[in-house]
């Protein structure tokens, strides 16, 4: 996949980052001291030494973010309904808070006093969402010189990216992996997506499950949020990263 990547030079290595339903994956070599030994890989291959840092967020992959999101509003909701500003306007949604808390991830953010059903109802505002994602990474604990996020050592940021899996299958249906764009740009396209009309969406894309249909707005910027809040890629180096589908 090397050759996607833009001036890519073979003499250099070049980062992976891997978003699953249930986990999300980061790897690079890095230039600096990996502070933390359950995070670095060290091995020689045709004679060179590479060291490489390595971390995998289990419930953080963008299904179990969803879920993280939804259950950490599960406090702001009236009675049984919840606005999520995550979906469309218009859309709405029941989930069983049984089935919710089902999943290890969540478990221990039960509220007892949940509803035992969820009226889940799409406000579409992208602002909004972005300040329900960004909630569910803990940012005020590091014990390290410098962390990603839920107090996991992380260097910083060195090289290119290939982002794979439902990193790609997200970005591809905002028309995102076509071309270079900044990274304001980006987030102007996902916000212009999450801020249209439920109908609308199901209209232009007819072919499309509703679920995965549903969950774009979430999804995409949940990928801004975990990328630039939680690894710290910013417009200085958004660019080094491709979007590969292969």
């Amino acid at each position: 996949w090397f050759k996607y990547i833009p001036n890519f030079k073979p003499t250099e290595t070049s980062g992976a980052l891997d978003l699953g339903g249930a986990s999300t994956q980061i790897t690079f070599e890095s230039k600096r001291e990996i502070e933390s030994q359950e995070n670095s890989l060290h091995f020689r291959l045709y004679g060179k030494s590479y060291d490489i840092y390595t971390h995998s967020f289990l419930c953080y992959g963008k299904d179990q973010a969803l879920r993280l999101q939804i259950a950490n509003s599960i406090k702001d909701a009236t009675d049984s309904i919840l606005l999520d500003p995550c979906f469309n306007s218009g859309y709405r949604r029941n989930a069983s808070t049984n089935d919710l808390y089902s999943s290890p991830c969540i478990s221990k953010l039960r509220i007892p006093t949940a509803p035992s059903t969820l009226d889940i109802r799409g406000t579409g505002n992208y602002q909004l969402c972005k300040r329900n994602v960004q909630a569910i990474f803990n940012r005020t604990h590091c014990t390290y010189s410098h962390c990603s996020f839920n107090g996991v050592f992380q260097p910083s940021l060195d090289g290119t990216f290939g982002a794979f899996s439902a990193y790609y299958f997200v970005m591809n249906f905002l028309n995102l992996t076509n071309e270079q764009m900044s990274l304001d740009k980006v987030k102007e396209t996902v916000e212009r997506h999450c801020s249209r009309p439920w109908d609308e969406v199901k209209k232009d894309f007819p072919k499309i499950k509703e679920k995965y249909l549903s969950e774009y707005c979430f999804s995409g910027t949940y990928i801004l949020n975990l990328l630039e809040y939680g690894y710290g890629f910013s417009s200085e180096n958004w660019n080094d990263i491709r979007f590969l589908g292969k």
